[in-house]
């Protein structure tokens, strides 16, 4: 609790680009990372644990995951009960809630919210399998990468991370706040809304009584869950952004090669060789370490993604009049569609710079293979033939191992698959909601 508190409280300070560079980064990422295994993966373990394979199997390592997953499945089992059970006794029914909110249809949001918490217990639970296992790409990359990486960064691309670090963190700690207050102060009036249906007789007092409880925990589950997504969403995008400027690295250096190729091929040779080559394989082989993790929440944002779009349709369809649950509930669709499709445009910057930077190799490749024309049959003329074949092949390969993210093991993200899914769910969406008008 209190690394959360100081967290929170340099989030707001907006103080970081006054410190120190060196090793800002990896310090920022291992606060993030240290919250996202308490929050999110839902264990209480230090990384000098992870790191020599020797996390204690005990309560208190479980206890996060024993009160975030108790909370969450009494609250998936409360909005099961609502509507499964819709004339029970015991709580107070869907029907009592489109009244109190003139609202109609709203169990089909009681479900868009059980298949979301369920999915996202399936997310939570594989990540902390992972970590159990010490296979979290998440934190071996903290571990063996990233203090590497850092120190081969300019000063001007420090600064420039470091910045939209403080930039994000001062948004989200921001929104983050405000929301508790809106959601406890929204939970707290609920209260006073019950309160004509018993004076009326339309809710016994069992009901009543279970009112507060059932507020409270869907409150306490809905802070919780946004807790979690801001932390977690933070640590990915913060390694996102991790990834591009890398690869940025890496398309400077196919361009220097380029322009050195004019002045000396020996000079265009060695950059290729002893910078881009082995950084390419060091980036490759980090990507698709993160992928294995990452394509399963890519996967579960599609699947929450598509449902929202999905049951928001159905939702609005059968609306008479905007009120404010609807309008919560449609905005919180579009703002999860636009919030995929910009994580989806992030991604895709990663294939776009490798597609370039191979574009710029194969360039020089074709300068250097006019240039070794003109040299004698020699052994000179042979180790040059041998350096080119196995530039090329390196090259071609570069072009087809899909360098990037992958949603599952559905598609792989790249500037056209983005295009494609956005124009694809927009079709979608009119065709499906104008299907469903007609049924109505």
């Amino acid at each position: 609790m209190s690394l959360i508190l100081k967290i929170t409280k340099r989030n707001l300070s907006l103080s970081l680009p006054k410190q120190n560079y060196n090793g800002l980064i990896t310090r920022m990422f291992t606060e993030e990372l240290i919250m996202t295994i308490l929050l999110t993966f839902r264990l209480n373990f230090p990384l000098s644990d992870y790191y020599f394979h020797r996390i204690s199997i005990n309560f208190e390592t479980f206890k996060p995951a024993f009160v975030m997953t108790t909370i969450s499945w009494l609250t998936i089992s409360l909005l099961s009960s609502m509507i499964f059970w819709p004339n029970n006794h015991l709580l107070i029914t869907i029907k009592h809630y489109e009244e109190m909110f003139k609202t109609p249809a709203m169990n089909l949001l009681f479900s868009q919210l059980v298949m979301m918490y369920t999915f996202l217990e399936m997310l939570w639970s594989f990540f902390m399998k992972e970590a159990l296992m010490y296979h979290s790409p998440w934190i071996d990359l903290l571990a063996v990468d990233l203090p590497i990486q850092e120190k081969k960064f300019t000063t001007k691309m420090r600064q420039n991370l470091i910045k939209i670090f403080v930039i994000i963190n001062f948004i989200t700690t921001i929104t983050y706040l405000n929301l508790i207050i809106v959601i406890f102060s929204f939970s707290i009036r609920l209260n006073y809304l019950y309160l004509p249906f018993y004076l009326d007789n339309r809710i016994t007092m069992i009901q009543f009584s279970t009112c507060f409880p059932s507020s409270l925990l869907i409150a306490t589950e809905v802070i919780s869950l946004a807790f979690q997504l801001c932390t977690s969403g933070k640590l990915f995008l913060y390694y996102l952004l991790f990834f591009t400027y890398r690869i940025k690295q890496l398309y400077r250096i196919s361009w220097s090669i380029i322009k050195a190729s004019f002045y000396s091929s020996y000079l265009a040779k060695k950059r290729f060789w002893f910078h881009f080559f082995r950084e390419y394989i060091i980036l490759y082989g980090t990507t698709v370490r993160l992928n294995r993790s990452v394509k399963v929440a890519l996967l579960i944002i599609e699947l929450i993604n598509k449902s929202l779009v999905i049951f928001g349709c159905v939702f609005y369809s059968k609306q008479i009049g905007m009120t404010v649950v609807n309008a919560v509930f449609i905005m919180t669709a579009i703002f999860t569609f636009i919030f995929t499709n910009f994580t989806y445009s992030r991604i895709a910057r990663i294939p776009e710079y490798n597609r370039k930077s191979a574009q710029y190799l194969l360039q020089w490749l074709s300068r250097s293979q006019f240039q070794n024309k003109r040299l004698d049959a020699s052994i000179k003329r042979m180790v040059e033939l041998r350096t080119i074949i196995k530039s090329n092949l390196f090259v071609q390969t570069m072009t087809n191992n899909q360098l990037g993210f992958t949603c599952g093991h559905l598609f792989y993200i790249t500037k056209y698959k983005y295009n494609e899914l956005i124009l694809m769910n927009i079709s979608l969406i009119l065709m499906f909601y104008k299907q469903i008008s007609n049924l109505d």
